[in-house]
């Protein structure tokens, strides 16, 4: 599925108020080479608050959008989606992203740097030309389900990092050659060490908590 078209501007709403958004060519570069050395940890969902149906497997970053290949899980959700895509009704997909690095040109938000979260199926995306684009059999290659509980959570952990490291670093570029001598950027860098070292031994439900300490902190 196409999953973000780069250049293309789209109005948007997260809940604050409707604006302008675009992707920058390039923006998902660093999950996308991640991805070439571990899994990818990227929910789809049917809706944007709808039932987990399934995950990522592959992502490819080309000029013109970042695409990928995605796994739908057996069971009722699954098969009924599947149907709905090939009846016509949900080929849309709109993106769960932390934008990691934005600026405003021209009054559009660009993402410069972000990372996917999750990818929903809609009936009308906000991007016209994000859509599912084939539903192929799965490849022997692909990545397979979670194996357990343990690893769900461990994909939520990565999530909550993310995010975590979003708002630490909110109105800061990750140029380190700039901000090296920045307290806020130094802040960051220990914020995400200190995560890094949560994640091992932390549940999703005590990072939350944090999250809150954070916010109240700045």
């Amino acid at each position: 599925m196409l999953v973000a078209p780069y250049g293309e501007p789209a109005a948007v709403d997260d809940g604050a108020g409707p604006y302008r958004e675009m992707f920058t060519p390039g923006c998902f570069h660093e999950q996308v080479t991640d991805a070439k050395s571990r899994p990818l940890r990227i929910w789809l969902t049917r809706g944007h608050r709808g039932e987990v149906i399934g995950h990522a497997v592959r992502l490819s970053d080309l000029s013109t959008a970042v695409f990928g290949a995605f796994r739908v899980h057996e069971g009722d959700a699954g098969d009924e989606a599947l149907a709905a895509i090939q009846s016509g009704q949900l080929t849309g997909v709109s993106v769960l992203m932390t934008p990691l690095r934005s600026r405003v040109v021209d009054g559009i938000t660009r993402r410069e740097q972000a990372w996917l979260a999750a990818v929903a199926l809609v009936p009308t995306p906000a991007y016209r030309s994000a859509r599912v684009l084939r539903v192929r059999t799965a490849l022997r290659d692909e990545q397979a389900d979670p194996a357990s509980p343990a690893e769900v959570d461990e994909w939520e952990r990565e999530r909550l990092d993310r995010k975590l490291f979003a708002i630490a670093c909110e109105r800061i570029d990750a140029n380190t050659r700039t901000f090296t001598s920045d307290p806020r950027y130094q802040a960051a860098v220990r914020l995400r060490e200190e995560l890094a070292e949560e994640r091992r031994r932390l549940k999703p439900r005590v990072l939350v908590r944090d999250c809150g300490t954070i916010l109240q902190v700045r």
